[in-house]
């Protein structure tokens, strides 16, 4: 079975959905207004994964709102999906008013990222205004989503650090904390992230690599992993 194949079909019944809303205006040569690149997420981005990710650049298909900003309900089971991308212009000419953005941020919550050219990235926002959720620039998402989902799919299960760090970076520096904390070897060998870190350089039980990975001693692990 191809990988491809394999990963949707490992991932269909185990991962649920992520969700891009992009209702940005863009002025072509022919000055035609449209959703910023909507038609081409799928093709050029997520393609081989488009089971995992809904786009759309028409928010009044997820969601209902009054223009006053009083009174916004999805249109949708939210625990359909495991993260949901919202285009928030930072030039106050999006589609939702702030407050609208205010209402979505309480009920969504961590699982809501906010995306545009010009906004602040944060992992994930506890202290400006009261509300959880994440933040991400636009080029980045747009950079990072494949990675994002393929390595998800890979993981089968969504991290959402992929999309913001060098995850196998990420990964070898937790570990790093772990072994600092003196944790037995056992604790380590269990660990989520030297299960992930494995699972994405494609070593598996029974590999020699693999052995010699859970077997090596502990202050030549790190130095085993970024030799993989």
């Amino acid at each position: 079975m191809a990988l491809n194949t394999y990963l949707r079909f490992m991932t269909k019944h185990r991962m649920k959905k992520i969700l891009i809303i992009d209702d940005k205006p863009l002025e072509g040569e022919d000055r035609e207004v449209i959703g910023f690149m909507i038609d081409r997420w799928l093709s050029d981005r997520v393609g081989e994964f488009s089971d995992l990710v809904d786009v759309s650049k028409k928010a009044s298909d997820y969601f209902d709102w009054d223009k006053a900003g009083e009174y916004c309900k999805p249109l949708f089971e939210t625990e359909e999906y495991d993260f949901i991308f919202i285009h928030h212009s930072q030039n106050g000419d999006g589609i939702f008013p702030s407050n609208i953005i205010d209402l979505i941020k309480e009920f969504l919550g961590e699982r809501l990222v906010l995306f545009s050219g010009a906004i602040t990235e944060c992992f994930l926002n506890k202290e400006n205004d009261g509300f959880v959720f994440r933040s991400i620039q636009r080029h980045k998402l747009w950079d990072k989503i494949r990675e994002f989902v393929k390595k998800s799919s890979i993981l089968q299960e969504w991290n959402i650090e992929i999309l913001f760090y060098d995850y196998e970076r990420f990964l070898i520096g937790k570990l790093m904390e772990i072994i600092d904390n003196d944790s037995s070897r056992v604790s380590i060998n269990s660990s989520k992230e030297l299960r992930h870190f494995l699972k994405l350089k494609y070593i598996e039980p029974g590999m020699d690599s693999y052995d010699r990975i859970m077997n090596c001693p502990i202050y030549n692990l790190i130095d085993e992993l970024r030799n993989l």
